[in-house]
């Protein structure tokens, strides 16, 4: 079970390099029974993050998406309801 905290310190870690990307979305998939608590904490985490690293949280999501879909959908259900914020999001910081 990971916790809160445990995510954002991992979320605070991330970059946009593809080890960063993958090795966080491997993390996050090994939870992914977390899926909903998971993408609440990408979600605040994105907004608080600066905007040279808002892009990575769309990596993340996009990998962890294409993953998911093998292993049973949790988080393109949890995903796909905070992505369009989540580029809007983005788009307005730019």
């Amino acid at each position: 079970m990971v916790s809160e905290s445990q995510l954002v310190k991992r979320f605070s870690e991330l970059s946009t390099s593809q080890q960063s990307v993958e090795t966080l979305s491997l993390f996050l998939m090994h939870h992914r029974r977390q899926s909903q608590t998971i993408v609440h904490v990408w979600a605040k985490e994105l907004v608080s993050a600066s905007i040279d690293r808002k892009i990575a949280f769309l990596y993340v999501a996009n990998d962890v998406i294409q993953h998911d879909k093998r292993k049973g959908g949790e988080f393109v259900k949890d995903f796909l309801p905070m992505l369009a914020s989540a580029v809007q999001h983005i788009v307005s910081q730019v």
